[in-house]
C-alpha cells in the first residue's frame, strides 16, 4: 500500500496543472499575461484546455458585444462603465486577436459592431496599437482563412483606427491598406454578383436535365 502512495501522489501532481488549465474561470485570471503564440500553444495541449480557453475568450467577447450594443443607446454611460470594468481583458482580446483563433468568422463582425465604442473608449495609443495588430494579422493564417470580404473589413477597420498617427510613413502604409481593402471589397462583391447571376442558369440546366 505504501509503495503505491508515491505513484498516486505523482499522478495527482501531474494532473493538477491540467485541471487548472481546463477551468475557464481560472484561465480568465491569467489570460491577459498570455501573448498570441503562447495562447496558440496552450490550445494545442488537449481538447479540455482548448475548450476552456475558447470559453474564456468568448466570455470577454460577450462583454464587449454587450457594451457595444449599450453604447448606441441612451444608456451609453453604462457601456463605457462596463468596458472600463473589463478594460484589461478587452485590450488583451483585441491586441492578441484571440478571437481570430477561437472563432475567426466572428472577428470582423465584432470589430465592426464595437467600432464606435472603441473610438470612444480607447486611448490614442491603444487605437494605434490595435490598428498595427490588425494590419500585422491581415496576412496571418487565421485571417487568410476568412472570406475575402471579412479580411478586407478587418483591414479597413485597421485603417480607421490608425488615422490618428502622426507618422508620415505610417500614413502611407494606411493609405496602401485602405486601397487594398477597397479593391478586395470590390472583388468580393463582383464575385458574389457573378455567383448570384450564375445560380438561375445552373438551376435552369438542372430543370432541363430533369
Amino acid at each position: 500500500m505504501s509503495s503505491d502512495q508515491p505513484c498516486s501522489k505523482r499522478r495527482i501532481d501531474e494532473e493538477r496543472p491540467l485541471s487548472v488549465l481546463s477551468n475557464p474561470d481560472l484561465i480568465r485570471v491569467f489570460m491577459t499575461s498570455l501573448d498570441a503564440p503562447t495562447l496558440a500553444a496552450l490550445r494545442q495541449v488537449c481538447t479540455e484546455v482548448r475548450r476552456a480557453t475558447s470559453q474564456a475568450v468568448l466570455g470577454v467577447v460577450d462583454v464587449l458585444e454587450r457594451a457595444a450594443t449599450l453604447y448606441v443607446t441612451p444608456d451609453f454611460e453604462a457601456a463605457l462603465s462596463l468596458a472600463a470594468g473589463h478594460q484589461q481583458h478587452i485590450a488583451w482580446l483585441l491586441q492578441t486577436l484571440a478571437l481570430g483563433m477561437v472563432a475567426p468568422g466572428r472577428l470582423s463582425l465584432l470589430l465592426s459592431g464595437s467600432y464606435h465604442l472603441l473610438q470612444a473608449h480607447l486611448s490614442r495609443v491603444q487605437k494605434l496599437t490595435l490598428s498595427r495588430a490588425l494590419r500585422t494579422a491581415s496576412g496571418s493564417a487565421p485571417l487568410l482563412r476568412l472570406p475575402l470580404l471579412d479580411q478586407c473589413r478587418v483591414l479597413h477597420l485597421s485603417v480607421r483606427l490608425g488615422m490618428f498617427t502622426e507618422s508620415a510613413q505610417e500614413l502611407n502604409e494606411l493609405h496602401a491598406c485602405a486601397l487594398r481593402a477597397y479593391q478586395g471589397i470590390e472583388q468580393a462583391r463582383s464575385e458574389a454578383e457573378a455567383a448570384a447571376a450564375a445560380a438561375p442558369s445552373a438551376a435552369a440546366v438542372c430543370a432541363a436535365d430533369a
